[in-house]
């Protein structure tokens, strides 16, 4: 498995989740995405180690959004971490990164389908899985502005379950919008969908998986330690009050 920093990662992770506006600036790489609430699309990612926040608040202020960062990665971000709670910045959520080889994923048992674009069945999937209403705006958004040629997006059979892999830099593959629907848990789906794409993934030519899963979530934790994942980091999103 070709080895990355956390740093990197990170890189990668931006460019394979886009912005509708990305820029690099005194530090930071700030994103707003008009339409989305998403934190991924609307939130500044600190490049250095300690990067002033004040440029973060009036990036966003122009934009007329609120200010949000990501603070990753979080063990090599502490100090700035630290100064924003003190500063009244609010912690939102804490996410683990995880990542497992490409060859180390298992082939799925069951059939997935792969599909080359969020089609209607999968967006459908996507929006009962995880009871979004913002599936079609993540279509027009952020799945449109992804090449075709580097996404994959999985659909077990029955809709069940579903997952989306996108190729980015340094043979690494980032694993996103994995959901099943609470009513088709516990059937080897999400295990299915995870090798279905690790598949995907080794074809293209990745050597390494990444994926971002909420800290608390110990379902899914359990479910990609089992599948061969382990933690390279952890972020906190924080928003200004």
């Amino acid at each position: 498995m070709g080895q990355m920093t956390p740093e990197e990662i990170e890189r990668v992770a931006a460019a394979a989740w886009p912005a509708q506006e990305a820029e690099d600036r005194a530090g930071w790489l700030l994103r707003h995405t008009p339409g989305l609430s998403r934190a991924r699309s609307n939130a500044a990612l600190p490049l250095v180690t300690h990067p002033d926040p004040t440029v973060v608040s009036a990036w966003y202020a122009a934009r007329h959004a609120p200010a949000r960062i990501q603070v990753a990665p979080l063990e090599r971000r502490g100090e700035l971490d630290s100064s924003l709670a003190e500063a009244g910045w609010e912690e939102r959520m804490r996410v683990d990164v995880l990542t497992a080889a490409t060859a180390d994923v298992a082939v799925p048992a069951s059939p997935v389908a792969v599909l080359g674009s969020a089609v209607p069945r999968w967006l459908e999937a996507w929006a009962r899985a995880e009871e979004r209403t913002d599936a079609a705006a993540h279509a027009r958004l952020v799945f449109s502005r992804i090449a075709s040629d580097r996404a994959a997006y999985a659909l077990a059979p029955g809709g069940g379950s579903v997952g989306l892999a996108v190729l980015g830099d340094l043979g690494a593959c980032g694993l996103f919008c994995m959901a099943t629907h609470r009513d088709a848990r516990r059937r080897g789906l999400a295990t299915a969908v995870l090798g279905g794409l690790a598949q995907w993934a080794r074809g293209a030519g990745a050597t390494l998986l990444y994926l971002q899963v909420l800290a608390a979530n110990a379902q899914a934790q359990a479910l990609y330690t089992g599948a061969g994942f382990t933690r390279s980091h952890g972020y906190v999103h924080r928003a200004r009050p």
